[in-house]
């Protein structure tokens, strides 16, 4: 299988020694996928990402988790998810995605 086509939910998201990793876990095994360190706040979204949920859902949780505005959530989560993409995995954001 090529590794062109890896998706977010082929992903886990694992904390060793204080840091956050998103770590593969898919089909692919032609090559060594280099695990991404994310944040905090980014693990939150990977694992939510991962079990198929909305991007406005993910607003809606973080917005009560951390009281910020709707508005600033939205755009760090898509610049996350922008970020994630350049890393060649892919996003499916939604149905309630902008």
């Amino acid at each position: 299988m090529l590794c062109m086509d890896m998706k977010i939910s082929d992903y886990i998201v694992r904390s060793v020694a204080g840091k956050n990793y998103l770590v593969y876990t898919g089909p692919c095994l032609e090559r060594y996928i280099k695990p991404v360190v994310i944040s905090d706040v980014g693990a939150m979204i990977c694992e939510r990402l991962i079990r198929g949920m909305g991007i406005n859902r993910i607003v809606d949780e973080l917005h009560n988790y951390y009281a910020v505005d709707r508005e600033v959530l939205l755009n760090d989560i898509k610049d996350f998810t922008d970020q994630l993409i350049g890393f060649d995995i892919s996003v499916s954001k939604g149905a309630d995605f902008i």
